[in-house]
C-alpha cells in the first residue's frame, strides 16, 4: 500500500477509491488470493521505505530459532488475518491465534501446532480471499518434539509467506494526513 499525502480531499478520494476498487476488481486479482500485500511503512514520509510483512526469521535449527520463528509467524499471521481493507475482501475474525507467545520448546510446540490449525482454517475460511488457498496448506506433522517443532516451524515460515505474497503487483492507494 502506498500512502499519498497532500492531494487535496476530493480529489484524494476519488483516486484512493478508484484505484483500490480496481485492485480489488476479480479479473485484476485473478487467481491470486489477495488485493495487496500487507506491507510496512519506516522512514521518510516522503520517500519511505516499504517492507512487505513476511515472516524472515533464520532457519529453526535450535529451540532458541524455532522459537523466533514461530513468535514471528505468529504475528505476521495475525496482522494480516486482520486486514480487511486492502489484503481481505473482510478481515478473518474467526481464526486469530491466541495463544501467548512461546517462551520455551514446549510453549513453542503448543503455538506452532495451534497456529497450524488456525493458518490452515483461514486459507478456506470463506468470504475473507478473493479466492481461497488450496495450495499453501502446512503439512507438517503435529509437534511432539524438537526436531517435529523445527520442521513445523519452517513449514509455518513457507507456508505464510507464501499466502502472503499472493497479491496483484504494485500497491494499494491510503490518503495519509501530512
Amino acid at each position: 500500500m502506498i500512502e499519498v499525502r497532500n492531494i487535496p480531499d476530493i480529489f484524494g478520494t476519488l483516486i484512493e477509491q478508484s484505484y483500490n476498487a480496481m485492485r480489488r476488481d476479480t479479473t485484476f486479482v485473478g487467481t491470486r488470493y489477495h488485493a495487496d500485500i500487507l506491507q510496512s511503512w519506516t522512514g521518510d514520509p516522503a520517500v519511505p521505505a516499504v517492507t512487505n510483512e513476511t515472516v524472515t526469521a533464520a532457519a529453526a535449527s535450535s529451540t532458541p530459532t524455532a522459537l523466533t520463528s514461530v513468535n514471528m509467524a505468529k504475528a505476521v499471521y495475525n496482522r494480516h488475518i486482520a486486514d480487511g481493507t486492502y489484503v481481505h475482501v473482510a478481515a478473518d475474525a474467526t481464526n486469530p491465534e491466541v495463544h501467548a507467545d512461546a517462551t520455551d520448546q514446549a510453549t513453542a510446540i503448543v503455538l506452532a501446532n495451534s497456529l497450524k490449525v488456525h493458518f490452515n482454517a483461514h486459507l478456506i475460511q470463506s468470504g475473507k480471499h478473493y479466492n481461497n488457498d488450496g495450495v499453501n496448506e502446512v503439512v507438517a506433522a503435529t509437534a511432539d518434539d524438537a526436531e517435529k517443532l523445527y520442521t513445523m516451524a519452517e513449514g509455518l515460515k513457507a507456508a505464510i509467506n507464501a499466502h502472503v505474497a499472493s497479491a496483484p503487483a504494485g500497491y494499494a492507494i491510503k490518503l495519509v494526513t501530512p
